[in-house]
């Protein structure tokens, strides 16, 4: 028998080592290109209508590149044969990985079709682990392989299970609790199941129905988080208007040219609910909070919320500009004595198709001089129209999916020289958590393994799994 230990080499059930592909019907051959044997195939229509999943898909192999635990789907052959047969189906896996098909062996006749379900069970497999697995279908001298891989990782549903004591007499109790909760931003119908092995009995369970003495379940809903908010009015900035960091002798920023991006460490400051010590300074009129890089760089401005990168951005004049043409970007810290503030500032920088050009910075308020709020302003001096009109004014959350736009491209209220907005920012709120406690009794000696199942379709693909191992002593 060839044997596996580590991904990669696979166990085939019933082949001998010294001829994997004789199975004692004659001489076993691959398959050639022009003789398939099978065809597995799809429309290109039905390819763009699954491509936030393509595992469903009916491609003639499978990668599942965020395996939660188990995953079945389906694949429909067709013969290419010029007469009847009749299919098998194996599979060979690594030893922590269960492949199952079905139909393991079905009759198929010249150019028909026939549909089999393929379940990958990874629930062993270490998360951000890969593996490789594979099927093969047979018709006598005919063998076509399908190849399966997968990405074990975790799903937006954070799932756990314990039992206290693991260890106990036959006769004793165990406590159990499963925990779910949704750290996504989307409310999904939940499924729970949890089967228990004949070592244990179920006494009691809260928070789902007890079935019978061996299974409990679930069915309902787990609400999802709830993100920050960002919203952009009217407010008064701390100089009261537009104040040029070169008044304090504030040089220009070193490196500025046409579409670049600099990260400053900088004091902690709030934003979003979240403090950071981070800023990405964009010659294009935006900051990104956090820091940015080069996907963060761009002319193409967004209408807030946008999840499309750049994410935590602080808007004030977000339109095609060129430093390297005209104006300077200064950045420092300024204070009353009492408050200080981070400022950025923007003087009198071109557009990059017109001799325009645009005046204006930004005010965030610093954590270290004991204000913790968040206090975050635009300032405008003299400006004009964003670059051939194209313009956003407003913010947004690190998440792209709260935020607001004051203008975008002509729409809503442009700033004007001496225009002040405030940036306000609400924390969210986190996901549902959903605990299930059920006691079980110690019904027979022996080492246990108790596996609960949960799916939720609104926020992942596929079944998740939750574990716990434990002993029924005699």
């Amino acid at each position: 028998m060839l044997t596996a230990k580590t991904a990669g080499v696979f166990k085939e059930d019933g082949v001998a080592a010294s001829d994997p592909f004789d199975r004692g019907s004659g001489r076993i051959r691959p398959t050639q290109a022009d003789d398939p044997g099978l065809s597995i195939s799809d429309t290109g229509a039905n390819f763009v209508a699954l491509q936030a999943n393509l595992s469903l898909a009916n491609y003639p192999s499978l990668y599942v590149p965020r395996h939660p635990g188990i995953v079945t789907v389906n694949r429909t052959v067709r013969s290419e044969l010029v007469e009847d047969a009749i299919w098998t189906v194996t599979a060979s896996a690594p030893d922590d990985v269960k492949v199952t098909v079905s139909p393991k062996e079905f009759p198929l006749a010249a150019g028909a079709s026939a549909t089999v379900s393929i379940t990958v069970d990874a629930s062993a497999v270490p998360v951000g682990e890969v593996r490789f697995a594979k099927l093969r279908f047979r018709c006598g001298d005919q063998i076509v392989e399908f190849p399966i891989s997968l990405v074990r990782r975790d799903t937006p549903l954070t799932f756990a299970k314990v039992c206290t004591p693991s260890t106990f007499p036959r006769g004793a109790n165990t406590q159990c609790s499963i925990t779910l909760t949704n750290t996504s931003f989307d409310t999904s119908p939940l499924t729970l199941t949890d089967m228990l092995p004949p070592q244990l009995r179920l006494l009691s369970v809260s928070g789902a129905t007890m079935v019978d003495a061996r299974n409990l379940s679930f069915v309902g809903t787990i609400a999802g988080a709830e993100p920050p908010n960002v919203t952009i009015a009217a407010g008064d900035s701390p100089a009261g208007g537009y104040l040029p960091l070169s008044l304090f002798g504030v040089a220009p920023i070193g490196g500025v040219t046409d579409d670049t991006i600099i990260n400053f460490n900088v004091p902690p400051f709030s934003f979003g609910a979240e403090t950071w010590t981070q800023l990405g300074v964009g010659s294009n009129g935006y900051l990104v909070v956090g820091g940015g890089s080069g996907p963060d760089v761009t002319v193409v401005n967004q209408n807030f919320p946008n999840p499309t990168r750049p994410n935590n951005v602080l808007a004030p004049f977000w339109t095609d500009l060129n430093p390297a043409a005209g104006g300077a970007l200064r950045i420092a810290t300024l204070t009353d004595g009492v408050d200080t503030w981070l400022v950025v500032d923007w003087a009198a920088v071109r557009n990059f198709s017109s001799a325009t050009t645009q005046s204006f910075e930004v005010w965030i308020g610093l954590n270290g001089d004991g204000n913790p709020g968040e206090d975050i302003t635009f300032a405008y001096g003299p400006v004009g129209g964003g670059d051939l009109g194209f313009l956003t004014v407003g913010a947004e959350n690190r998440f792209g999916n709260r935020g607001q736009s004051r203008f975008f491209n002509g729409a809503g209220t442009a700033p004007v020289n001496g225009t002040q907005l405030r940036i306000t920012s609400a924390a969210g709120t986190p996901g549902e958590t959903k605990v299930i406690n059920f006691t079980a009794r110690g019904h027979s000696a022996g080492a246990w393994t108790n596996c609960a199942r949960a799916t939720a379709p609104a926020i992942f693909f596929g079944t998740a799994t939750a574990c716990t191992t434990g002993e029924v002593t005699p």
